[in-house]
């Protein structure tokens, strides 16, 4: 089963050690919205998506492709 947005965006920033006030921030918003992306109760506009992208410095299709890393995998 493919992962949902959302929980790739949560999954992304834990393994890049990220807070979601660090994450906000360098997106311009709050907290609570950053946190109601997470948890996948509103989506992101177009242009605020394409920021995340950017932030995590990946393209459209490495996030959709995104999997978590699980310890021991290189």
């Amino acid at each position: 089963m493919a992962m949902k947005w959302h929980k790739k965006l949560e999954q992304l920033r834990l393994q890049r050690g990220e807070k979601q006030e660090l994450v906000a921030d360098a997106l311009g918003i709050s907290q609570s919205t950053y946190c109601a992306w997470e948890t996948g109760k509103v989506s992101p506009k177009l242009e605020q998506f394409e920021a995340v992208l950017t932030h995590f410095d990946v393209t459209l299709e490495e996030f959709a492709l995104w999997q978590p890393s699980t310890p021991g995998s290189a």
